[in-house]
């Protein structure tokens, strides 16, 4: 049984001689524009996917942290400091637990701004006007602070909330 050959590398989207070997003169435009839409939509479902996935977790944190913190307070006011520790505990735990998983999904994002950044420019190129978002998110991003620096910053008031409270819990207990 022979063992068929692997298949060629995809050529990049700006090879267009790659792109159109082969196919008949007059359906070049007709190819490249379903090559060109399938990556838009590719890129753009990995980008919105990842994009709507940190946003989830980052809710699904808070709310933790909210119930983490509701839970601590009731411990406390029992004067179950044991409890107490061990829901500050669990606090640590959970914001350090988000924080890689926002790192990660952080990278999945950026990974799509490349190919996403150059469809873009793809498009402004062939006349749609106002569709080179990512350059101007950029240009206008930097007197907003960045998801990236809020979201570190909740991580690290939550981490250092939980273990203040676990200290109090262990002398109080």
């Amino acid at each position: 049984m022979s063992v068929p050959p692997e298949p060629a590398p995809a050529p990049a989207l700006s090879d267009t001689t790659q792109l159109n070997r082969g196919i008949p003169s007059g359906q070049v435009s007709s190819v490249n524009d379903a090559l060109f839409s399938v990556a838009l939509n590719h890129v753009w479902s990995w980008f919105s996917q990842h994009a709507n996935q940190r946003m989830q977790a980052l809710n699904h944190y808070l709310v933790a942290a909210a119930f983490l913190t509701a839970g601590y307070a009731s411990a406390a006011v029992a004067d179950r400091w044991p409890l107490a520790g061990v829901v500050s505990a669990t606090g640590v735990i959970v914001s350090l637990a988000f924080n890689r998983l926002d790192a990660r999904t952080r990278e999945l994002v950026q990974a799509a701004e490349p190919a996403l950044a150059l469809l873009q420019r793809a498009l402004v190129a062939a006349g749609y006007s106002g569709l080179d978002m990512l350059a101007a998110s950029s240009r206008q991003a930097r007197s907003a602070p960045s998801y990236r620096t809020v979201i570190a910053t909740l991580t690290i008031l939550g981490v250092v909330a939980f273990a203040f409270g676990l200290i109090t819990a262990l002398v109080k207990a």
